[in-house]
């Protein structure tokens, strides 16, 4: 579409990139009819002009609005919330013991929420102020067809992706009646497809292992380059991801200091807020970002500022050495997440050869863990030692992306822009349950009744775009209810043990508040299986036998609005309801009501990318 037609009907498309992070949120934007599509990333942030934005949100609130971001700088730590993210795919027993440790998942995602919609309020202001200057005379952002583009981290479940998107949809994305949530690429992918803007060395064939390591997780992703002219890449293997960040180094640091303080206060509270502030004070922050191997190896390493009232009473020596660090105790906080992340590397290099992978070409490093100059030290360390025992590696190159915490957020549009990434490969496996018992099995004496039709599996590659369907056929006779569920299970065990029967599962359905969704707790023999239920219900209406009207393409979900863009999730295993249409239904031929409809899996949801 030219600028000029875009100014004429005022349908301006604008692409949105948003990276919801631990520890700090970017957002990304193109108009791929302005500025020949330039990404330009969002820095005009309430209180502090940056690439990113800290992903925090003060407790109290007023009527209308409450503090957040750089906004929230001058609070005390126990009036803010931190590491939302860290709660959204478990209990927030790993935020115990901190003032911002909600009291359940439920509440996380509500805060969660607040926050993305003071996200999505100022850029709405701040985007079109900005196409305003290269376009004046288009419409507003309401009538712009927006794609609002979602980083998905590795270690969150289609479940957990589809509540954060909903999450993101209630807190104002996707809104407005040409506005669409979608998820994006995971941000292992992402990064590495941003790697493409960089001046790096690229053979066809070669293979990519991005490293993103972040405030919560870091994640893990193999590509190769397909072609050069234009640049393409595809996924080898799912992107795999464990749950370590900077955040783990933060949390690390405040319980040392709350150890050491606790022998000299007497109050445990004083002790654990005065260690909350120290992790989080400027001081520390700048020293963890700068810390690098072989600095000061003799002596103290780091010397913080004593704060808050619980050293008032401590004489001076004392309190300046509990706010004194050697340099052991600071490489511990850093090794404990590398020696995870080497771990990981391993792992994710066997599986590579276990695939027929021959070369590495280049192990990309990105995220905020990653811009760590200690971190990149030690993996090249690593990497060096590696070398002796792949053969995959012996010719790797570590570089480490420009601008590490921003490689997700333009990753996600520079996919989005050329189309970087071909064929995905699924990270789950997803099938349909049978409910009903078909004459053929009951002519052979079998029960398909539980019978699980695995429509995608784990490692199965899905090209672009490209949607896998799967029919269902239900027939009705007098008597039979108007309404019916059909169970659409998931599940991340690997291919060679899913079961074939519901009974195999040996689970025990928990209904979770308000959404249509069971949860499977499978005994530790049984695969993990995670189902949705979707209620479906027929309408009466006369139609010739012989007519087979076309379905309709999408299911619709309980809003109404269609699902009709790629994404990582299975959209249709979330929906709560199908409508279903005249056009669906048919006469058999023993003159009983069938129903037939399609479950629409999209290409892009759960696989690497």
């Amino acid at each position: 579409m030219s600028h000029r037609a875009d100014a004429a009907s005022g349908r301006l498309h604008v692409y949105v990139g948003v990276d919801f992070g631990t520890t700090f949120t970017g957002v990304s934007w193109m108009a791929p009819a302005l500025k020949e599509g330039a990404i330009t990333l969002v820095r005009d942030w309430p209180g502090g002009s940056a690439y990113k934005v800290p992903t925090i949100l003060a407790k109290e609130a007023t009527e209308n609005d409450r503090m957040w971001g750089f906004l929230c700088n001058h609070l005390d730590e126990s009036s803010k919330w931190r590491f939302l993210k860290l709660s959204l795919d478990r209990e927030p027993g790993q935020l115990k013991g901190t003032p911002w440790a909600p009291n359940s998942t439920s509440e996380a995602y509500a805060l969660v929420e607040d926050y993305l919609r003071q996200v999505y309020r100022h850029i709405r202001r701040s985007i079109p102020s900005k196409i305003a200057n290269e376009a004046p005379g288009l419409q507003g952002w309401d009538s712009w067809e927006i794609d609002f583009v979602f980083s998905v981290p590795g270690t969150w479940s289609p479940p957990v992706v589809h509540r954060f998107l909903e999450t993101a949809r209630r807190a104002g994305f996707g809104g407005q009646a040409h506005h669409k949530v979608v998820p994006g690429l995971t941000e292992s992918v992402a990064a590495v497809v941003a790697t493409s803007e960089m001046n790096i060395p690229l053979v066809e064939g070669d293979a990519f292992l991005s490293i993103d390591a972040g405030g919560g997780t870091t994640d893990l992703a193999f590509v190769t380059v397909q072609s050069m002219k234009p640049i393409m890449m595809k996924q080898v293997l799912p992107a795999t991801a464990i749950g370590v960040g900077s955040v783990m180094i933060d949390l690390t640091f405040k319980n040392l200091v709350e150890a050491r303080l606790e022998d000299y206060t007497k109050s445990p509270d004083l002790s654990r807020a005065c260690a909350a502030e120290m992790s989080q004070g400027n001081e520390f922050q700048i020293w963890k970002c700068t810390y690098a191997a072989g600095q000061n190896a003799m002596g103290h390493m780091f010397r913080a500022t004593p704060i808050s009232n619980a050293f008032d009473n401590l004489p001076s020596p004392v309190a300046n050495e509990l706010a004194s660090f050697k340099r052991e105790e600071l490489d511990q906080m850093f090794d404990r997440q590398i020696q995870d992340i080497q771990s990981h590397f391993v792992s994710a290099v066997d599986e590579f050869e276990r695939v027929g992978g021959k070369r590495v070409g280049h192990v990309v490093l990105s995220g905020g863990l990653g811009a760590s100059d200690y971190v990149l030290e030690k993996l090249q360390e690593f990497l060096e030692w590696l070398r002796n025992t792949r053969p995959c590696l012996r010719e790797a190159e570590l570089v480490r992306y420009s601008n590490p915490p921003i490689a997700v957020v333009r990753g996600l549009l520079i996919d989005r822009k050329n189309g970087i990434l071909g064929p995905r490969i699924a990270r789950a496996s997803y099938g349909v349950v049978s409910e009903q018992v078909d004459s053929n099995h009951r002519q052979r004496g079998d029960d398909s009744q539980g019978q699980i039709t695995w429509v995608i599996k784990q490692g199965d590659t899905i090209q672009r775009h490209h949607r896998v369907t799967h029919q269902i056929a239900r027939t009705f006779r007098k008597g039979d209810a108007e309404e019916w569920t059909v169970g659409i299970v998931c599940s991340s065990r690997s291919p060679r043990y899913l079961p074939n029967k519901m009974q195999q599962c040996f689970y025990s359905p928990q209904r979770s508040a308000g959404r249509g969704e069971e949860q499977v707790s499978p005994t530790p023999s049984v695969p993990e299986v995670r189902v949705r239920v979707a209620t479906c219900r027929r309408g009466l209406w006369p139609m010739p036998r012989s007519r087979r009207l076309q379905p309709r393409r999408f299911p619709r979900n309980d809003s109404g609005k269609a699902f009709d863009g790629p994404s990582h999730t299975a959209m249709a295993l979330t929906l709560l309801r199908y409508n279903c249409t005249p056009g669906q239904l048919l006469f058999s031929s023993h003159g009983s009501l069938a129903l037939e409809f399609r479950l629409c899996f999209h290409g892009c949801f759960g696989p690497g990318g």
